[in-house]
């Protein structure tokens, strides 16, 4: 259920309206409007100190329960028949600039360049307005590794989309294959952003003109990747007790793979430590499946960060050319939960996977998920899976001792730390106590806590992040 309170006077919130989250209330599309009055009679909510806010209440264990707001819009002398203002916007993502992956690394794009890299770059507009629009379409690509820009598209006008209708179409990709060539390095973060403005619309409302623009961020570097680097649900084996699961990349060129990269999410459950699985890198699975490398034994690590990655490094780089696989494979019946990118659909127009494939009954058959998981292949020696969005190694960098205890613990690290920031949590990942690490064993006193387990993490300089148990006896 999703609620809106107001602050009255004496600083309490009161509820003035609320909806329950049964499917179909509202709806999952389109948008439904609510206007809610500010009570004249209630005096107690007019005061120089006036706050609204949104309550939402849904699963604790995973980010399951989601509601979209959008439009809030607070003003005087309006009516219960009001809409919201004329405007045009983007009401869908743009595919972007690579025709298969999110990003990938420039060696190999540049090998095959007209095939990795789209022809066009689609658009997608609404026009929410009583009268015909004919707005103007343009992007641009920077690179905001280097903060210089990259390409600049013409203006291309799109005549007579009608009132509360939709269009889509596409401009040429300009990107330039001479500018990333030419680089030293070709760690680059691109950032694409398109706007679709109309001079027809006069509105008095500001905000709503960053409607007209959208903003995607794809890289070259040195991890392939099919998702965006956000995750809009989790995605695993359900009621398997022996199975598994394999993505599909293609190289261009021999390269040497050293990490995967997983990201793991919330569910249903929370998901035990003792959960073990093995990590496989298959050179093809049909006719039947030839495994080239595996790390057995390993453990999920929830970073503690939004959509942070965690890194498993193998013992030696794995020199590999054409087509592999990568994924898992488990011996018990539990939910990996491994974040899923909804978005990847936008690559291939609703149609399921065709590079994600699964074990539940003894053979390899194509998902038929809408989506693809977050597991990505790394090259290089120096592992990084994103430009804002930092991986956590797989190993251990700190302890906690003594583990029970009543008092004080202490927490070691691998190294000399300063100035990074230990955090304790109660289960539902609320933050009691916020501590500065600045030396090697830090004691922290526990006293205040009541008894029970709780959560530390541990967040580094970079954002990355650990996460352990402990319990307060």
């Amino acid at each position: 259920s999703v609620l809106v309170e107001l602050k009255d006077s004496e600083n309490k919130w009161i509820k003035v309206w609320g909806i329950n989250g049964e499917l179909g209330s509202l709806g999952r599309y389109p948008f439904k409007q609510i206007i809610l009055l500010v009570p004249e009679a209630e005096v107690s909510f007019y005061h120089d100190s006036f706050q609204l806010r949104f309550r939402n209440f849904g699963n604790r264990t995973g980010s399951l329960d989601h509601w979209n707001l959008d439009y809030v819009y607070l003003d005087q002398n309006r009516t219960m028949l009001d809409t919201i203002e004329e405007e045009v916007s983007i009401y869908r993502q743009p595919k972007g600039i690579f025709s298969t992956y999110y990003s990938m690394p420039w060696r190999h794009c540049k090998e095959n360049f007209s095939d990795y890299v789209t022809k066009n770059i689609d658009f997608n507009v609404y026009n929410k307005a009583e009268s015909k629009q004919s707005p103007d379409i343009t992007y641009t690509i920077t690179d905001v590794t280097n903060n210089e820009p990259v390409y600049s598209s013409p203006v291309n006008q799109i005549l007579d989309i009608g009132s509360f209708t939709q269009k889509t179409g596409e401009q040429s990709n300009g990107l330039p294959y001479t500018y990333f060539n030419n680089l030293s390095s070709q760690q680059v973060n691109l950032e694409i952003k398109l706007n679709a403005r109309s001079n027809n619309i006069v509105g008095s409302l500001e905000q709503l003109k960053e409607n007209d623009e959208v903003k995607v961020y794809q890289r070259f570097d040195d991890y392939f990747s099919y998702d965006d680097g956000t995750a809009e649900g989790g995605y695993g084996l359900k009621n398997t007790r022996q199975g598994g699961v394999a993505l599909r990349y293609e190289l261009e060129m021999a390269d040497s793979l050293t990490h995967i990269a997983f990201h793991f999410t919330s569910g249903n459950e929370v998901l035990p430590e003792d959960r073990k699985f093995n990590i496989i890198i298959w050179k093809k699975l049909f006719p039947s499946a030839e495994v080239i490398h595996k790390m057995v034994g390993a453990k999920p690590v929830y970073t503690g960060s939004k959509n942070g990655f965690v890194l498993y490094e193998l013992d030696e780089p794995l020199l590999l050319s054409g087509s592999f696989f990568i994924g898992w494979e488990q011996f018990s019946v539990f939910n990996l939960n491994v974040g899923i990118d909804l978005n990847y659909r936008y690559f291939n127009d609703g149609k399921p996977n065709p590079n994600l494939y699964f074990n539940a009954l003894g053979k390899w058959e194509n998902s038929q998920i809408v989506g693809t998981p977050m597991m990505r292949p790394v090259f290089g020696k120096n592992a990084r899976v994103g430009f804002d969005r930092n991986a956590t190694q797989a190993t251990s960098t700190f302890d906690v001792f003594p583990n029970p205890s009543s008092t004080n613990i202490t927490i070691q690290s691998a190294s000399n730390h300063t100035n990074i920031r230990a955090e304790i949590m109660d289960l539902n990942g609320r933050i009691l106590q916020t501590t500065t690490i600045n030396e090697m064993n830090q004691n922290i006193s526990v006293q205040s806590l009541a008894k029970g387990m709780y959560l530390i993490r541990v967040v580094g300089k970079n954002g990355s992040a650990e996460l352990k148990k402990f319990i307060r006896n």
